[in-house]
């Protein structure tokens, strides 16, 4: 059965059927479509889809949402209480926060796969791989031990990228990492918060570097300590001493 929250794309054109099932989550779909080159770009996208209920609890997800608001508007205050109208606000506020993010990303030359269109449920991005063979997640690899320290080496230098732009993944892992034409694409950002307004950025990038420092260190990698980088990292950012793509030294 085709899922509705695809119609808003065959209605457009962009897309002219279903291919198959990428992958299925509690919160979204992950369709491989056949789509409109003309409109699109592409012979072949991916479909994002987030189930027909409340795209993440408003209580579990309080802290990503901390400093996206920068007024109280009645919708806001519909969605805290969790009526009907506030479901349906924050199903569309995920779905439009995550592609507004990888617009940003992509159009600054960030690793993340080409946002293309989006609707009130879902969206079309840039599919990473090559007929029925998908990118692999970078968890599915088995790289030695020095092939895992540059591809962490390449992922801090990607988490540097976001924080120039202000953005923070916030739950970033192996599991949101795609390896494809040999490098790491990074994925999934509807939880992703921006580094000026949220109180909890500053744990949050500590919590992603941790994760893909774990990553390669069980691969038997040398990593940096995870704390200090990220710590480091957060305080070249206060100071607006960030620099587009200068090289850090991650020992």
């Amino acid at each position: 059965m085709l899922d509705p929250a695809l119609e808003p794309f065959f209605d457009e054109g962009l897309i002219h059927d279903v291919i198959r099932p990428l992958a299925s989550g509690k919160e979204a779909m992950i369709w491989l479509c056949r789509a409109n080159r003309r409109l699109t770009g592409e012979d072949v996208v991916v479909a994002k889809t987030y189930r027909n209920t409340q795209v993440r609890d408003f209580a579990d997800g309080a802290a990503y949402l901390d400093g996206r608001f920068r007024k109280v508007t009645s919708q806001v205050r519909a969605m805290e209480k969790k009526n009907k109208p506030g479901r349906e606000f924050s199903q569309t506020f995920w779905v439009a926060h995550e592609f507004a993010t990888l617009s940003t990303l992509h159009e600054t030359g960030c690793p993340v796969p080409r946002p293309i269109a989006s609707a009130d449920r879902g969206m079309l991005l840039q599919y990473l791989g090559e007929g029925d063979t998908s990118a692999p997640q970078l968890r599915e690899l088995k790289p030695g031990a020095e092939e895992a320290g540059e591809i962490l080496a390449v992922l801090l230098r990607t988490i540097e990228r976001f924080l120039l732009r202000d953005v923070i993944h916030a739950d970033l892992s192996a599991y949101n990492v795609l390896w494809w034409e040999d490098q790491p694409w990074v994925i999934d950002f509807p939880q992703a918060v921006d580094a000026r307004f949220n109180s909890s950025a500053q744990q949050f990038l500590r919590r992603d570097v941790l994760r893909l420092c774990e990553w390669a260190a069980k691969r038997g990698a040398e990593t940096p300590d995870a704390t200090r980088f990220a710590d480091d990292l957060w305080t070249s950012w206060e100071f607006a001493a960030l620099v587009p793509d200068e090289l850090r030294d991650f020992s």
